[in-house]
């Protein structure tokens, strides 16, 4: 089955794209990429990495707020974009 916790990020990511993210741009986005645009997997026993093949950066996150269903995972990333790009 894989890693859930992961896909289940990945999903909510992709779907926080309706809005966008911090340091996008609404002309750089291909629609035809926006389903592989994120990637994460886990790379400890507490952490999970959020890798975004639009800005090029990883994003580490702790495993337990993926495990958690009232995370609101994209805010979160939004907010860790933000303070990424000043």
């Amino acid at each position: 089955l894989g890693d859930l916790l992961a896909r289940g990020a990945e999903n909510s990511l992709t779907m926080g794209l309706e809005v966008g993210y911090p340091g996008d741009s609404l002309y750089e986005c291909d629609p035809e990429d926006v389903s592989s645009r994120f990637t994460v997997y886990c790379v400890s026993d507490t952490q999970h990495v959020i890798m975004d093949g639009h800005c090029g950066e990883d994003t580490l996150i702790k495993s337990e707020h993926l495990a958690d269903p009232e995370f609101e995972l994209p805010r979160w990333y939004a907010e860790q974009r933000a303070q990424a790009i000043g």
